[in-house]
């Protein structure tokens, strides 16, 4: 019996380990591919949090400029689709020939790709009523 609770365990610990290793495929557009996963964020200081990452990538051979919005959802609810004039969601960047750049915990590197979802922690008292469940991506451009 308790075998077979030490296999149980090892194997839910598997999958929630293999859930945070997946990307999931969010748009598609001109040679860019854009992916997310939701994943556990332990904070270096404030709360730990959970946290939509992006992974975008350069399916070409010619380097790009492009600009992109991002959109942020709340159940049905785009809580930021009628600011587009708001710096914080538009994504600028350079991609080299299949290059892949992908957002982390860390929000100092490559901060506009790691997005705040919750919080996730047993220290913090306040409320997650602003729970974003849902990115989209709106007026995505190539530049010069």
């Amino acid at each position: 019996m308790k075998s077979i609770i030490i296999f149980g365990y090892i194997l839910l610990m598997s999958c929630t380990f293999n859930a945070q290793d997946e990307w999931n495929f969010l748009h598609k557009e001109k040679g860019v591919k854009i992916y997310t996963k939701e994943v556990f964020c332990e904070a270096k200081r404030g709360f730990d949090s959970n946290r939509h990452l992006l992974s975008i990538r350069n399916t070409s051979s010619k380097s790009i400029n492009f600009s992109m919005y991002l959109q942020l959802w709340k159940e049905k609810e785009c809580i930021n689709c009628y600011s587009v004039e708001n710096q914080e969601f538009i994504i600028e960047m350079h991609l080299e020939p299949n290059q892949t750049i992908n957002g982390e915990c860390d929000s100092e590197s490559n901060h506009n790709l790691s997005i705040f979802k919750e919080f996730n922690d047993p220290n913090y008292n306040g409320s997650n009523i602003n729970k974003i469940t849902k990115l989209s991506i709106a007026d995505f451009k190539l530049n010069d």
